[in-house]
Protein backbone atom coordinates (compact mmCIF):
# COMPACT_ATOMS: atom_id res chain seq x y z
CA UNK A 1 0.00 0.00 0.00
CA UNK A 2 1.37 3.17 -0.81
CA UNK A 3 2.68 5.98 1.74
CA UNK A 4 5.03 7.89 0.43
CA UNK A 5 5.47 9.95 -3.64
CA UNK A 6 9.04 9.69 -5.06
CA UNK A 7 10.39 10.31 -8.35
CA UNK A 8 11.02 7.52 -10.77
CA UNK A 9 14.10 8.44 -13.06
CA UNK A 10 15.03 5.64 -14.79
CA UNK A 11 15.89 2.02 -15.12
CA UNK A 12 18.77 -0.23 -15.32
CA UNK A 13 20.20 -3.63 -14.86
CA UNK A 14 22.20 -4.90 -11.78
CA UNK A 15 24.66 -8.23 -12.64
CA UNK A 16 23.24 -9.32 -8.99
CA UNK A 17 19.83 -8.48 -8.98
CA UNK A 18 18.32 -7.77 -12.09
CA UNK A 19 16.16 -4.97 -13.66
CA UNK A 20 15.59 -2.47 -11.31
CA UNK A 21 13.61 1.25 -11.38
CA UNK A 22 15.94 4.47 -10.36
CA UNK A 23 14.36 6.40 -7.49
CA UNK A 24 14.81 10.09 -6.14
CA UNK A 25 13.56 10.72 -2.94
CA UNK A 26 13.12 13.66 -0.70
CA UNK A 27 15.15 12.95 2.44
CA UNK A 28 18.11 14.52 1.71
CA UNK A 29 21.58 13.38 0.03
CA UNK A 30 22.64 11.25 2.82
CA UNK A 31 20.20 9.24 2.39
CA UNK A 32 20.76 6.56 0.10
CA UNK A 33 22.79 6.98 -2.57
CA UNK A 34 23.31 10.53 -2.67
CA UNK A 35 19.80 10.86 -2.13
CA UNK A 36 18.92 8.16 -4.78
CA UNK A 37 17.84 4.78 -5.09
CA UNK A 38 17.32 1.44 -6.78
CA UNK A 39 14.72 -0.55 -6.32
CA UNK A 40 14.25 -4.27 -7.73
CA UNK A 41 11.72 -4.70 -10.94
CA UNK A 42 8.71 -6.92 -10.73
CA UNK A 43 7.19 -8.79 -7.82
CA UNK A 44 5.32 -5.24 -6.64
CA UNK A 45 8.37 -4.79 -4.65
CA UNK A 46 7.17 -1.62 -2.04
CA UNK A 47 4.13 -1.50 -4.83
CA UNK A 48 6.28 0.69 -6.88
CA UNK A 49 4.52 0.01 -9.67
CA UNK A 50 0.74 0.03 -8.59
CA UNK A 51 0.56 3.59 -10.15
CA UNK A 52 2.16 6.59 -11.73
CA UNK A 53 1.46 9.63 -12.90
CA UNK A 54 3.41 12.37 -15.98
CA UNK A 55 3.54 16.12 -17.04
CA UNK A 56 4.69 17.42 -19.83
CA UNK A 57 5.80 20.73 -20.15
CA UNK A 58 4.48 23.75 -22.11
CA UNK A 59 6.75 26.16 -23.94
CA UNK A 60 8.09 29.06 -21.22
CA UNK A 61 5.34 31.68 -20.76
CA UNK A 62 7.13 35.06 -21.57
CA UNK A 63 6.69 37.31 -18.06
CA UNK A 64 4.27 39.78 -17.02
CA UNK A 65 4.91 43.24 -18.02
CA UNK A 66 6.62 45.83 -15.21
CA UNK A 67 6.08 49.33 -14.43
CA UNK A 68 8.74 51.72 -15.42
CA UNK A 69 11.66 51.78 -12.84
CA UNK A 70 11.45 54.57 -10.81
CA UNK A 71 13.59 57.66 -10.85
CA UNK A 72 15.85 57.81 -8.72
CA UNK A 73 16.63 60.70 -6.38
CA UNK A 74 19.06 58.82 -4.07
CA UNK A 75 22.12 60.74 -3.56
CA UNK A 76 25.37 58.43 -3.84
CA UNK A 77 29.13 58.50 -2.43
CA UNK A 78 31.52 57.28 -5.10
CA UNK A 79 33.64 55.21 -3.01
CA UNK A 80 34.31 51.99 -2.15
CA UNK A 81 32.76 51.90 1.49
CA UNK A 82 28.93 51.70 2.77
CA UNK A 83 27.38 52.63 5.80
CA UNK A 84 26.16 50.44 7.92
CA UNK A 85 22.16 49.70 8.27
CA UNK A 86 21.54 50.30 4.75
CA UNK A 87 19.53 48.28 3.06
CA UNK A 88 21.17 45.24 1.77
CA UNK A 89 23.99 43.67 3.63
CA UNK A 90 27.44 44.15 2.08
CA UNK A 91 30.69 44.57 4.18
CA UNK A 92 30.70 47.86 5.88
CA UNK A 93 34.35 47.95 5.97
CA UNK A 94 36.92 50.10 4.07
CA UNK A 95 39.01 48.96 0.64
CA UNK A 96 40.57 44.96 1.71
CA UNK A 97 43.76 45.12 2.62
CA UNK A 98 46.40 44.36 -0.41
CA UNK A 99 47.45 40.81 -1.47
CA UNK A 100 50.61 40.44 0.50
CA UNK A 101 49.17 40.76 3.90
CA UNK A 102 45.18 40.01 3.31
CA UNK A 103 44.65 36.61 5.22
CA UNK A 104 41.93 36.20 2.79
CA UNK A 105 44.59 34.63 0.05
CA UNK A 106 45.69 31.46 -0.48
CA UNK A 107 47.45 30.96 -3.71
CA UNK A 108 49.35 27.58 -5.05
CA UNK A 109 48.39 27.19 -8.29
CA UNK A 110 49.94 30.45 -11.22
CA UNK A 111 47.30 32.79 -11.64
CA UNK A 112 45.31 32.62 -14.84
CA UNK A 113 46.51 35.43 -17.60
CA UNK A 114 44.42 37.71 -19.18
CA UNK A 115 45.86 37.54 -22.42
CA UNK A 116 45.25 34.00 -22.32
CA UNK A 117 40.98 34.09 -21.67
CA UNK A 118 38.69 33.51 -24.49
CA UNK A 119 36.58 36.92 -25.71
CA UNK A 120 33.65 35.48 -24.01
CA UNK A 121 32.48 33.17 -21.39
CA UNK A 122 29.27 31.84 -19.83
CA UNK A 123 28.96 29.30 -17.21
CA UNK A 124 25.77 28.24 -19.02
CA UNK A 125 27.35 27.98 -22.85
CA UNK A 126 30.69 26.26 -22.19
CA UNK A 127 32.46 25.66 -24.94
CA UNK A 128 31.74 24.74 -28.62
CA UNK A 129 28.77 22.04 -27.21
CA UNK A 130 27.29 25.00 -25.47
CA UNK A 131 26.37 22.88 -22.33
CA UNK A 132 25.36 24.85 -18.87
CA UNK A 133 26.89 24.14 -15.67
CA UNK A 134 25.23 26.71 -13.57
CA UNK A 135 23.95 25.24 -10.66
CA UNK A 136 20.50 26.53 -9.60
CA UNK A 137 19.30 29.91 -8.83
CA UNK A 138 18.21 31.37 -5.56
CA UNK A 139 16.17 34.12 -3.78
CA UNK A 140 17.89 35.04 -0.49
CA UNK A 141 14.71 37.45 0.62
CA UNK A 142 11.92 34.29 1.45
CA UNK A 143 10.28 33.12 3.24
CA UNK A 144 11.39 36.84 4.92
CA UNK A 145 13.93 39.19 4.02
CA UNK A 146 17.63 38.23 4.72
CA UNK A 147 20.83 40.22 4.03
CA UNK A 148 22.67 37.16 3.56
CA UNK A 149 24.15 38.16 -0.38
CA UNK A 150 27.50 37.23 1.28
CA UNK A 151 26.77 33.79 1.25
CA UNK A 152 24.70 33.31 -2.03
CA UNK A 153 27.27 35.16 -4.27
CA UNK A 154 30.53 33.00 -3.04
CA UNK A 155 28.41 29.65 -2.86
CA UNK A 156 26.58 30.09 -6.41
CA UNK A 157 30.13 30.46 -7.84
CA UNK A 158 31.88 27.90 -5.81
CA UNK A 159 28.97 25.53 -6.91
CA UNK A 160 29.75 26.11 -10.39
CA UNK A 161 33.30 25.51 -10.39
CA UNK A 162 32.43 22.19 -8.47
CA UNK A 163 30.52 21.31 -11.92
CA UNK A 164 32.98 22.40 -14.13
CA UNK A 165 35.84 20.77 -12.39
CA UNK A 166 33.83 17.37 -12.09
CA UNK A 167 32.46 18.06 -15.77
CA UNK A 168 28.66 18.07 -14.66
CA UNK A 169 29.25 14.63 -12.76
CA UNK A 170 26.72 13.56 -10.76
CA UNK A 171 26.15 14.62 -8.25
CA UNK A 172 25.40 18.17 -8.49
CA UNK A 173 27.41 20.56 -5.48
CA UNK A 174 24.27 22.59 -4.34
CA UNK A 175 26.23 24.10 -1.06
CA UNK A 176 24.22 25.47 1.85
CA UNK A 177 23.79 29.16 2.31
CA UNK A 178 21.98 28.65 5.73
CA UNK A 179 25.19 26.67 7.54
CA UNK A 180 27.38 29.77 6.69
CA UNK A 181 24.69 31.77 8.70
CA UNK A 182 24.51 29.80 11.23
CA UNK A 183 28.32 29.40 11.73
CA UNK A 184 30.23 32.16 10.55
CA UNK A 185 30.62 34.89 13.15
CA UNK A 186 30.98 38.53 12.35
CA UNK A 187 34.72 39.77 13.19
CA UNK A 188 35.24 40.99 16.71
CA UNK A 189 35.24 44.68 15.91
CA UNK A 190 31.97 43.96 13.67
CA UNK A 191 33.34 46.41 10.67
CA UNK A 192 31.39 43.66 8.51
CA UNK A 193 28.31 44.03 9.24
CA UNK A 194 26.72 41.94 12.23
CA UNK A 195 27.11 38.58 10.94
CA UNK A 196 24.20 36.16 9.33
CA UNK A 197 20.92 38.11 7.78
CA UNK A 198 22.99 41.18 8.72
CA UNK A 199 25.60 41.19 6.81
CA UNK A 200 28.87 39.92 5.89
CA UNK A 201 32.14 39.80 4.00
CA UNK A 202 32.12 37.04 0.91
CA UNK A 203 35.97 37.15 0.98
CA UNK A 204 35.59 35.42 4.49
CA UNK A 205 33.75 32.30 3.07
CA UNK A 206 36.48 30.43 0.90
CA UNK A 207 39.09 30.56 3.91
CA UNK A 208 35.67 29.07 5.99
CA UNK A 209 34.77 26.08 3.56
CA UNK A 210 38.95 25.29 3.41
CA UNK A 211 38.58 24.99 7.28
CA UNK A 212 35.56 23.71 7.86
CA UNK A 213 34.26 22.38 5.02
CA UNK A 214 30.40 22.95 3.58
CA UNK A 215 27.76 21.23 3.64
CA UNK A 216 24.73 20.18 0.84
CA UNK A 217 21.31 22.39 0.94
CA UNK A 218 19.39 19.13 1.61
CA UNK A 219 21.62 18.87 5.12
CA UNK A 220 20.45 22.94 5.80
CA UNK A 221 17.56 23.81 4.41
CA UNK A 222 17.75 27.94 3.52
CA UNK A 223 15.72 29.48 5.94
CA UNK A 224 16.80 33.15 6.15
CA UNK A 225 17.22 34.18 9.38
CA UNK A 226 19.53 33.40 12.27
CA UNK A 227 19.13 30.09 13.91
CA UNK A 228 22.19 30.70 16.52
CA UNK A 229 22.36 33.97 17.86
CA UNK A 230 25.86 33.84 19.34
CA UNK A 231 27.14 31.89 16.56
CA UNK A 232 28.29 28.94 18.08
CA UNK A 233 27.82 26.21 15.46
CA UNK A 234 26.02 23.31 16.85
CA UNK A 235 26.30 19.82 14.57
CA UNK A 236 21.79 21.05 14.05
CA UNK A 237 23.49 23.92 12.51
CA UNK A 238 25.44 21.80 10.26
CA UNK A 239 23.65 18.86 9.09
CA UNK A 240 19.79 18.29 10.87
CA UNK A 241 16.60 15.86 9.75
CA UNK A 242 13.29 15.70 11.35
CA UNK A 243 11.58 12.24 11.24
CA UNK A 244 8.23 11.10 12.47
CA UNK A 245 8.44 9.12 15.33
CA UNK A 246 11.32 11.11 16.68
CA UNK A 247 10.37 14.34 18.81
CA UNK A 248 11.60 17.24 16.79
CA UNK A 249 14.83 17.65 14.56
CA UNK A 250 18.26 15.71 15.63
CA UNK A 251 22.04 15.89 13.77
CA UNK A 252 22.89 13.88 11.22
CA UNK A 253 25.66 12.00 11.15
CA UNK A 254 25.15 9.57 14.64
CA UNK A 255 25.73 7.18 15.24
CA UNK A 256 28.65 6.80 12.87
CA UNK A 257 28.55 5.67 9.80
CA UNK A 258 24.59 6.11 9.47
CA UNK A 259 23.07 8.77 7.11
CA UNK A 260 26.52 10.30 7.52
CA UNK A 261 26.49 13.58 5.18
CA UNK A 262 29.18 14.62 2.57
CA UNK A 263 31.15 17.88 3.13
CA UNK A 264 32.74 19.99 0.23
CA UNK A 265 35.72 22.21 0.67
CA UNK A 266 37.78 24.57 -0.67
CA UNK A 267 41.88 24.20 -2.10
CA UNK A 268 42.75 27.87 -3.08
CA UNK A 269 41.17 31.35 -2.40
CA UNK A 270 42.25 35.34 -3.32
CA UNK A 271 40.92 38.76 -3.76
CA UNK A 272 40.85 40.93 -6.68
CA UNK A 273 41.22 44.17 -5.52
CA UNK A 274 43.89 46.18 -7.08
CA UNK A 275 43.06 49.96 -6.62
CA UNK A 276 42.87 50.06 -10.55
CA UNK A 277 39.53 48.76 -11.51
CA UNK A 278 40.72 48.48 -15.03
CA UNK A 279 43.53 46.13 -13.96
CA UNK A 280 41.05 44.41 -11.48
CA UNK A 281 38.47 43.91 -14.61
CA UNK A 282 41.26 41.94 -17.03
CA UNK A 283 42.17 39.52 -13.78
CA UNK A 284 38.55 39.03 -13.25
CA UNK A 285 38.33 38.03 -17.01
CA UNK A 286 41.27 35.70 -17.02
CA UNK A 287 40.06 34.21 -13.92
CA UNK A 288 36.92 33.83 -15.18
CA UNK A 289 38.02 32.67 -18.51
CA UNK A 290 40.30 30.12 -17.02
CA UNK A 291 38.42 28.84 -13.95
CA UNK A 292 35.21 30.05 -14.18
CA UNK A 293 32.61 32.22 -12.20
CA UNK A 294 33.75 34.49 -9.35
CA UNK A 295 31.93 36.51 -6.49
CA UNK A 296 32.06 40.15 -6.58
CA UNK A 297 30.12 43.37 -5.17
CA UNK A 298 28.28 46.09 -6.41
CA UNK A 299 25.86 49.28 -5.49
CA UNK A 300 21.96 48.29 -6.20
CA UNK A 301 20.37 51.70 -6.76
CA UNK A 302 16.48 51.56 -7.83
CA UNK A 303 16.74 51.61 -11.64
CA UNK A 304 19.11 48.03 -10.48
CA UNK A 305 16.19 46.78 -8.36
CA UNK A 306 13.90 47.27 -11.46
CA UNK A 307 16.25 45.67 -14.09
CA UNK A 308 14.22 43.53 -16.37
CA UNK A 309 16.59 42.75 -19.40
CA UNK A 310 19.27 44.12 -21.59
CA UNK A 311 22.48 45.66 -20.85
CA UNK A 312 22.03 47.52 -17.73
CA UNK A 313 24.00 51.24 -17.53
CA UNK A 314 24.26 52.95 -14.33
CA UNK A 315 24.19 56.75 -14.49
CA UNK A 316 24.01 57.81 -10.74
CA UNK A 317 27.76 56.89 -10.60
CA UNK A 318 27.28 54.81 -7.40
CA UNK A 319 30.09 52.99 -6.41
CA UNK A 320 29.40 51.99 -2.61
CA UNK A 321 29.60 48.48 -2.34
CA UNK A 322 26.53 47.06 -0.65
CA UNK A 323 25.76 43.57 -2.46
CA UNK A 324 27.30 39.98 -3.74
CA UNK A 325 26.43 38.57 -6.17
CA UNK A 326 28.13 36.01 -8.70
CA UNK A 327 29.86 36.93 -11.89
CA UNK A 328 29.55 34.04 -14.48
CA UNK A 329 30.50 35.06 -17.64
CA UNK A 330 31.66 38.30 -19.92
CA UNK A 331 30.91 38.94 -23.02
CA UNK A 332 30.04 41.90 -25.90
CA UNK A 333 26.42 42.60 -26.89
CA UNK A 334 25.96 42.29 -30.70
CA UNK A 335 23.84 44.64 -31.08
CA UNK A 336 25.06 47.88 -29.01
CA UNK A 337 28.53 46.50 -28.73
CA UNK A 338 28.85 46.84 -25.38
CA UNK A 339 30.59 44.92 -23.12
CA UNK A 340 29.64 43.60 -20.09
CA UNK A 341 29.27 41.13 -17.36
CA UNK A 342 27.18 38.22 -16.81
CA UNK A 343 26.02 38.43 -13.43
CA UNK A 344 23.25 36.04 -11.07
CA UNK A 345 21.98 37.64 -8.62
CA UNK A 346 20.00 36.01 -5.87
CA UNK A 347 16.48 37.80 -5.65
CA UNK A 348 14.72 34.62 -7.66
CA UNK A 349 13.77 34.37 -11.10
CA UNK A 350 11.28 36.71 -12.19
CA UNK A 351 14.19 39.35 -11.50
CA UNK A 352 15.69 41.02 -14.60
CA UNK A 353 16.60 37.94 -16.97
CA UNK A 354 15.32 34.94 -15.01
CA UNK A 355 17.50 35.46 -12.06
CA UNK A 356 20.56 37.02 -14.30
CA UNK A 357 21.77 40.25 -15.24
CA UNK A 358 24.26 41.57 -17.58
CA UNK A 359 25.89 44.53 -16.57
CA UNK A 360 28.34 47.23 -18.23
CA UNK A 361 31.94 45.78 -18.24
CA UNK A 362 34.93 48.48 -18.46
CA UNK A 363 33.60 51.19 -16.95
CA UNK A 364 33.40 50.42 -13.30
CA UNK A 365 29.63 50.13 -13.78
CA UNK A 366 27.97 50.05 -10.18
CA UNK A 367 31.32 49.86 -8.78
CA UNK A 368 31.71 45.79 -10.19
CA UNK A 369 35.19 46.25 -10.98
CA UNK A 370 36.39 47.55 -7.36
CA UNK A 371 36.79 43.93 -5.72
CA UNK A 372 35.94 40.55 -6.27
CA UNK A 373 36.42 36.94 -4.64
CA UNK A 374 37.54 33.55 -6.13
CA UNK A 375 37.90 30.00 -4.72
CA UNK A 376 38.57 26.43 -6.28
CA UNK A 377 37.13 23.62 -5.10
CA UNK A 378 39.06 20.53 -3.35
CA UNK A 379 38.23 17.45 -5.11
Amino acid sequence: MANHILSIVGWGRDATHGDYWLLRNSWGTYWGEGGFAKIKMGGKNLGVENSCSWGAPTPMQTKQERAAPPVSTKTYTTDATVKAGTYFDYASAPRPKARSADAHVRVVSPLPKYEDAPASWDVRAVGDAKVNFASPSRNQHIPVYCGSCWTHGPTSALNDRFNLARKGAWPQVFLSPQQLINCMPPPADKTQGAGGCLGGDPADVGPFLGAHGGVDETCQNYQAKNLYADFKCAAEGVCVNCEPGRKGCHAMGQPALQNNFTKYYTEEWGRINATDPAANAQQMVAEIGARGPISGSICVTPEFEAYTGGVFEDTTGCTSLDHSISIAGYGTDAATGKDYWVVRNSWGTYWGEQGWARVRRGTNNLGIEITAEWTTPKL
